[in-house]
């Protein structure tokens, strides 16, 4: 199921509501109201599951200090725009490995 957000007061609204129901946020970095450092840092503030989301940025900002502040915030992935389907698909390969049985 994927769900859309205008801005990072309705992400946390919209996570805050479901509680653990998503496995995966892609945030964007540049939103009005609040943008998606401050939305990740009250999202891991607040989480309180056993499976917190993972969170990857999505941004045209392709310097090493936004990859840092990213991950200082606790993000778990960094994909830049323009976002190709080849980067999604290999972040959330690397975020969600196979289960070996």
């Amino acid at each position: 199921r994927v769900e859309i957000a205008e801005n990072g007061r309705e992400a946390l609204t919209r996570l805050q509501m479901t509680g653990t129901g998503f496995d995966l946020v892609l945030m964007d970095i540049q939103m009005p109201e609040m943008d998606g450092y401050e939305a990740t840092r009250e999202i891991r503030r607040r989480q309180n599951s056993v499976r917190p989301p993972r969170i990857v940025a999505l941004t045209a900002n392709a310097l090493q200090s936004d990859r840092d502040q990213s991950t200082a915030v606790g993000m778990d992935g960094f994909i830049t725009k323009p976002v190709k389907l080849q980067e999604i698909a290999a972040t959330i390969r690397r975020l969600f490995p196979p289960v070996e049985k």
